[in-house]
């Protein structure tokens, strides 16, 4: 197998990736990127920093081009410079992420993307533009996901494991946050692809850093984050209801995985919300009943008005 057969395999290998990412969110708090620094402006006069704020600067700069130099700048950086840099590598990733998903929008590449995926079909289908297609997005730092038949690239955030060490706590625990989200997304074709005890502990610790760090530069993409979990969490997704959609029953496997989390949850406002959730729907025989349904409508509001945990 040739090298470029190598990379189009590596990038391919990502799109069934699945399971969770180690977080920091367990860590006691410590500094943190504030509001309202941004990265081009959260390190001053550091070594390294006048010449990775010039790469940021540079006129079509790729995101290969700012790992390269993170891998370069980070054993010696404070950790307000490396999370300096890590989000700077962020935000030009989501700046590029739109031209790279139009790329990959292309019908000749849908299409090619298919044929490679098929089972036993090898890399035959890849060609040339294709190829290089593949091999950009893995150097800048994309994977390739899938869903209601499309390919499209999203932000590897398991890549940025390696950066946790040196960076705030607040952006570590910001990295396993979207790490686990990159490695398996909640859901897709509107079905929940990972479990309801999964969907909790996620939701949780997203729920810790809002209430650790609410002062992170990271706050805002974290609550939004956490309002589409909480919605999750009571009503599941269109094709994974948390109540069945004929017989109007909480759904076994989220009692029994509700149950265990409430239990162990310490002093997490979502998880105590839960437990009393269950005690509302056990009351009413365990069927979505007007006051059920009320009481998940009030329960959601109220978490997503106030999210911080109670630390």
């Amino acid at each position: 197998m040739n090298r470029k057969s190598i990379l189009v395999g590596l990038v391919l290998a990502s799109f069934a990736i699945s399971g969770c990412a180690p977080s920091t969110v367990g860590q006691d708090p410590g500094p943190e990127i504030s509001k309202p620094a941004s990265s081009a402006a959260a390190s001053q006069a550091q070594p390294a920093m006048p010449s990775y704020q010039a790469l940021l600067q540079k006129n079509g700069v790729r995101p290969a081009e700012i790992r390269s130099f993170i891998d370069g700048n980070l054993q010696g950086a404070a950790p307000a410079e490396a999370a300096a840099m890590i989000l700077g590598l962020e935000e030009v990733q989501q700046r590029e992420l739109p031209a790279l998903e139009q790329a990959f929008s292309a019908e000749a590449v849908q299409k090619q993307l298919q044929a490679v995926r098929r089972p036993g079909s090898g890399l035959s289908g890849a060609g040339a533009d294709l190829q290089a297609l593949l091999r950009q997005a893995q150097d800048d730092g994309y994977k390739i996901e899938t869903a209601e038949g499309m390919y499209f690239p999203v932000i590897d955030y398991t890549l940025y494991q390696s950066y946790q060490p040196f960076v705030t706590a607040d952006i570590a625990a910001y990295i396993g946050i979207m790490s686990a989200e990159a490695e398996q997304p909640p859901a897709k074709d509107a079905a929940l692809v990972i479990g309801w005890d999964e969907l909790l502990r996620r939701a949780a610790a997203q729920e810790a850093f809002l209430g650790r760090y609410g002062h992170s530069v990271r706050q805002d993409a974290v609550q939004q984050l956490y309002s589409r979990y909480v919605t999750f969490a009571f009503y599941g997704a269109n094709n994974t209801p948390l109540f069945g959609y004929e017989n109007q029953i909480l759904d076994v496997e989220a009692k029994r995985d509700y149950q265990a989390a409430s239990a162990s949850g310490g002093n997490s406002r979502l998880l105590t919300a839960i437990g009393d959730f269950l005690a509302v729907a056990a009351k009413n025989g365990g069927r979505l009943t007007a006051e059920v349904d009320e009481f998940r409508k009030a329960a959601t509001a109220d978490l997503l008005a106030s999210p911080a945990s109670s630390r």
